[in-house]
């Protein structure tokens, strides 16, 4: 009788720390859901955050090629352009460097007046 009872002892205290392991991997599995939930939770924010500053951008991007009269060789655009932007800065650097920009006179002609007695002796 004593040696059944030793194994049922035995027996309790093997199923005492398997409850124990059970209930530490129940635990950790816990917080790593939580972990994933959070994780989750800020991707989906940084995603709705980055396809309104995506929309800001678009929006943006077309003020400016309305305001600029974006010109694809068909005349002024009132869409999205059709061409690649680099296209335009390079036929625009061409130009400045063949001399076809400004001249010194028309700068002038652009400049922003001076204030009333700045610059002028009298």
């Amino acid at each position: 009788v004593d040696e059944l009872v030793a194994e049922i002892a035995a027996a309790s205290q093997e199923q005492s720390q398997g409850i124990g392991q059970i209930n530490s991997a129940v635990s950790q599995m816990d917080k790593v859901t939580q972990a994933n939930a959070a994780a989750a939770e800020q991707s989906a924010a940084a995603a709705q955050e980055l396809t309104a500053q995506a929309a800001s951008l678009r929006q943006a991007v077309q003020t400016l090629v309305q305001l600029v009269g974006y010109h694809n060789g068909q005349g002024r655009t009132t869409g999205a352009p059709q061409t690649d932007f680099r296209s335009a800065s390079h036929r625009a650097s061409t130009s400045l460097a063949h001399g076809h920009g400004i001249g010194v006179r028309d700068r002038a002609a652009h400049a922003r007046p001076e204030p009333a007695g700045v610059g002028h002796e009298a």
